[in-house]
């Protein structure tokens, strides 16, 4: 009888039910999928003994200036091994590759080849001490302890061999000979280490030293039992003075930072560049949060503004014996199954929605509701929750209805506090929908500044492509096929190009007679004489390198002028030595700043030289002949270099990855922002056709009265405007605060003034008036004879 009664309750008033069944399972799976986001992240790097594993980084104060850094020189695994014996495990981890071509004879003859780089690094045995994994074939002990040996994942093998017995069988990377001497399981999906290939590092002998630092050459390590980090810690001063000079020595700070420390501090760098701050999951739990609010002030309001209607119903039940307790358990058990309801169609909508959410995302996390206890301990407590929420005000509502008065159609929400409440809920409802409408507005708006802003040098029409070999002969010919195309209007060789990731970094320095050396670390580009006019930069003064391939001079940047107490006279800087790996070299130009990495870092210090350690081929084309041009520049490179895989890319696409993380926030905000819209509407659409209708017989005389549709809308529109001017003065100070701290990422950003937060209230303004003014209208065209036969 029970459950009829609730079932009954629920046909009679189908179309608030409709509406707040809707409501709910849209806040509920914008929460459901950031939950599942959230969690996927906060398990990263969960490896056995995570609490003793730590990664050796750096603060580096020099000239000035503290810098993070998570690499460490190639001699120090060899150097630290010594002074420190007593450490459970250590290992170097190398990832410096450029793309490998691999190439494996299959079991049938055939020859096939793969493109790989990310996958691969090198290591040292006791990696697999720390890292864990479970070993299909192979010694891990003895596995990578001799030259020439690699171990490979169980999807790796699979790939290359179609099977998992691979042992003894040889991979050739870049032509160079391997033989498999293991197989592990593949790495775990929540991992900053989840490498593939494997390959000794045997020995920093022939590499650079001391003074060079690659932030893709990392040290981890594990303490013994009993261990802290402070112990080793404390005697790091002194291991740097003993192995480094001792300037450098000095300037360096080593420190261990935690495993569970690595996925969430964006100070230091990642192998996949997969940092995601805490405060980034704050604010992803945080719009889920607000999700589930909006969800509950829809159930509300709605609910509230009904209790007038059931008020009958509530005093029959009074008279015949209903306690209190019985009515709030009746209305807790409609809010319970419409909740439940609700839940159901969540898990359906999350369900069709992860495809999309995982290539957003790029994560694979998925809903195991019954194989992960944690999803389904959050399911019952949101239940719970949004139960409570949504339906303990309503229930409390509805059940204090004196008998006498209902029966009588005397109740009202005394001293206006139920209307009181409900402008209020709206308003916060408004509210938290403009917050959200104005971070999309900012976050989209930052994003147009990437792609629009000078980068003091054209990025248009531009490929790259990496070189894999460094061979004068070899350069000579691809640059001979290259002239020989009118469609490829200029073209220059480069280690990283206009702008990169990765940067390669020195000391200059400059002696003022009398005074004391100035010094500067400066990013250096080895190029050839073609670098300025393919890229577009800007000579301000002196002249540009020669056709002669030697280091005869320099080309710097303003900003290196600066740091050298040179940028008075540009013309006066020509011809002065600047000091540099172990030369000295005159200043032969000077050209425009550019930003050589994304504007979330300032311009610094910037030398050109002419130096043949390339990697990058750039070339300009003739867009209206871009076919063509690109099929030359295929044709040449696959001829150069018949070995290797031919892939490239235009430059205004690889500096828009750069921003990756930005785009993703921008596209989860709209996302999320469209559904925070579509539950605010549903519920505004609904506590208006309830008001309509209570008016009815309002209506009914306006019409008489002479009163178009027109004038019933704006009556209608005018009370809710001004519940949203109300929210706007609330939510523009709190969207500012928050847009300026996200902005503050960037050293380049866009300001938040009036212009984003009045677009924000007038979109909010216009959803709204859509809304109302759409219900009232619709309400407005009925008959006035009919509105006042109403009841």
């Amino acid at each position: 009888m029970f459950f009829k009664t609730i079932l009954r309750n629920l046909k009679k008033h189908k179309g608030f039910a409709f509406i707040n069944i809707a409501g709910l399972s849209f806040g509920i799976t914008g929460a459901l999928i950031l939950f599942l986001i959230v969690r996927f992240d906060m398990g990263f790097n969960a490896e056995p003994d995570a609490d003793r594993i730590y990664r050796m980084v750096a603060n580096v104060d020099r000239f000035n200036e503290v810098r993070t850094e998570s690499g460490i020189q190639n001699p120090f695994a060899e150097a630290f091994r010594t002074d420190f014996p007593e450490l459970e495990a250590q290992s170097m981890v190398d990832q410096n590759f450029t793309s490998q071509v691999v190439s494996v004879i299959r079991d049938d003859g055939q020859l096939v080849r793969f493109e790989e780089g990310d996958e691969m690094i090198l290591v040292e045995p006791e990696f697999f001490k720390m890292f864990p994994r479970r070993w299909l074939a192979g010694d891990p002990v003895s596995a990578l302890s001799i030259p020439n040996s690699v171990v490979v994942s169980e999807s790796i093998a699979k790939k290359y061999f179609n099977t998992t017995d691979v042992m003894g069988k040889t991979i050739r990377f870049n032509g160079e000979p391997s033989t498999i001497n293991g197989v592990v399981n593949d790495g775990h999906r929540q991992s900053d280490l989840r490498f593939n290939i494997f390959r000794p590092f045997l020995t920093a002998q022939g590499r650079p030293g001391w003074n060079t630092t690659s932030s893709n050459t990392q040290y981890f390590l594990k303490l013994p039992v009993g261990m802290s980090k402070e112990d080793v810690e404390s005697r790091l001063a002194d291991f740097n003075l003993k192995h480094m000079e001792e300037e450098e020595a000095k300037a360096v700070r080593r420190f261990l930072q935690p495993l569970s420390d690595m996925h969430y501090n964006d100070e230091f760098d990642q192998f996949f560049g997969g940092t995601v701050t805490y405060q980034e999951l704050g604010s992803l739990s945080l719009v889920g949060i607000l999700l589930i609010l909006i969800s509950c002030i829809n159930f509300v309001n709605l609910n509230t503004a009904l209790a007038v209607n059931r008020a009958k119903e509530v005093g029959l039940r009074k008279v015949m014996g209903s306690s209190r307790a019985q009515l709030i358990a009746q209305y807790m058990g409609e809010t319970v199954l419409v909740t439940f309801i609700s839940f159901l169609l969540a898990l359906v909508l999350t369900e069709l929605s992860l495809p999309m959410m995982q290539d957003i995302l790029s994560r694979p996390f998925g809903l195991d509701l019954f194989s992960d206890a944690s999803i389904l301990i959050f399911l019952i407590v949101l239940l719970i929750v949004v139960t409570l929420v949504a339906g303990l005000y309503p229930a409390f509502v509805l059940s204090s209805f004196q008998p006498i008065d209902a029966l009588k159609h005397a109740v009202k929400m005394k001293s206006d506090r139920g209307i009181t409440l409900r402008k209020s809920l709206v308003v916060s409802q408004f509210v938290i929908t403009q917050i959200l409408i104005i971070a999309t507005l900012t976050i989209r708006s930052q994003m147009e500044y990437f792609r629009n802003a000078d980068l003091g040098f054209d990025r248009e029409a531009v490929v790259q492509t990496s070189i894999p070999s460094r061979d004068t002969a070899t350069i000579d010919r691809l640059k001979a096929s290259l002239r020989s195309d009118p469609s490829i209007l200029d073209f220059t060789f480069s280690n990283t190009g206009a702008a990169s990731n990765g940067t390669w970094n020195t000391i200059a320095q400059y002696v003022r007679e009398g005074e004391e050396p100035l010094r500067t670390r400066t990013q250096f580009k080895s190029t050839d004489n073609r670098f300025i006019s393919t890229y577009g930069v800007a000579l301000l003064a002196g002249s540009d390198f020669g056709e002669v391939d030697s280091l005869n001079g320099l080309i710097v940047n303003e900003q290196f002028l600066q740091s050298m107490n040179l940028a008075d006279d540009m013309q006066a800087a020509i011809g002065i030595p600047i000091q540099s790996m172990g030369r000295e070299i005159p200043i032969q130009g000077v050209m425009r700043n550019f930003n050589t990495t994304s504007l979330h870092d300032p311009i610094g210090p910037v030398m050109l030289m002419t130096r043949s350690d390339y990697f990058l081929l750039a070339i300009r084309i003739d867009m209206d002949q871009r076919q063509r041009a690109l099929a030359t520049l295929e044709e040449a490179w696959t001829e150069a270099f018949p070995e290797r895989i031919y892939e490239y890319q235009f430059l205004d696409e690889s500096i828009a990855e750069f921003y990756d993380n930005e785009e993703v926030a921008a596209r989860l905000m709209n996302l999320f922002t469209i559904l925070t819209i579509l539950i605010g509407s549903l519920g505004l659409f609904g506590l208006v056709s309830h008001i309509a209708v209570q008016r009815t017989k309002e209506i009914g005389i306006r019409k008489v009265m002479g009163a178009d549709n027109g004038t019933i809308v704006m009556m209608f529109v005018r009370d809710f405007g001004t519940l949203l001017i109300v929210s706007f003065a609330i939510a523009a100070p709190i969207s500012w605060w928050l847009m300026r701290l996200w902005l503050e990422n960037f050293t380049y950003r866009i300001e938040v003034g009036p212009a984003v937060m009045l677009s924000g209230a007038l979109l909010s303004i216009l959803i709204a008036a859509i809304t109302v003014g759409y219900t009232t209208y619709t309400s407005s065209r009925a008959n006035p004879i009919d509105s006042l036969r109403y009841e």
